[in-house]
């Protein structure tokens, strides 16, 4: 359930159920659009949150922002290209066997593994090509952090039951007796 995912994700993340939860009420509709799925989107937004810290409405809207994005570029070029040590990567926004367009969690993805290996000026070239100048910030703590991303994806998709124990552990709790 929802609640099993944002539970499990913020005990084991640097975020907090107010946080998953914020970030999936601004963003949640939108990523869905662009293809991806519930997990995905508490993901991305936990990465972000991660970093910018208390900003989790900040980085959801963002995150809506480079799904749009990745979306138009989709639809004028297909593909994606920027620069890691001055050659030219370039990904494909289709699934080659579906010809379905790619999620924003797979474009993300496929970018974040080349960006601790770009210069500087190539992640801000990346950042403001995905995000637009109001989303630089949001785009660059999402890529810095992908890994929490991949990690807060496997969680949630193995949260089944969380708060159901997390309550039972409560209710065997002495405060819980003394209420």
């Amino acid at each position: 359930s929802i609640i099993d995912q944002v539970n499990e994700v913020s005990n084991n993340f640097s975020v907090s159920s107010t946080d998953v939860a914020e970030g999936l009420t601004k963003s949640s509709s939108s990523l869905a659009t662009y293809g991806n799925s519930l997990n995905e989107t508490i993901a991305l937004v936990t990465a972000g949150t991660e970093i910018m810290t208390g900003q989790a409405s900040r980085v959801a809207r963002g995150l809506s922002s480079v799904g749009a994005g990745i979306s138009a570029l989709a639809s004028e070029a297909g593909e994606l290209k920027y620069e890691i040590n001055g050659v030219t990567e370039t990904i494909s926004l289709f699934d080659g066997a579906t010809g379905e367009m790619k999620n924003t969690y797979q474009v993300l993805s496929e970018v974040a593994q080349g960006w601790e290996e770009m210069s500087k000026a190539e992640q801000s070239a990346l950042a403001l090509s995905l995000g637009g100048k109001t989303q630089i910030a949001t785009i660059s703590a999402v890529l810095q952090n992908f890994n929490s991303a991949i990690e807060a994806n496997q969680t949630a998709l193995n949260s089944q039951g969380s708060a159901m124990k997390e309550n039972e552990r409560y209710m065997e709790s002495m405060s819980a007796k003394l209420n």
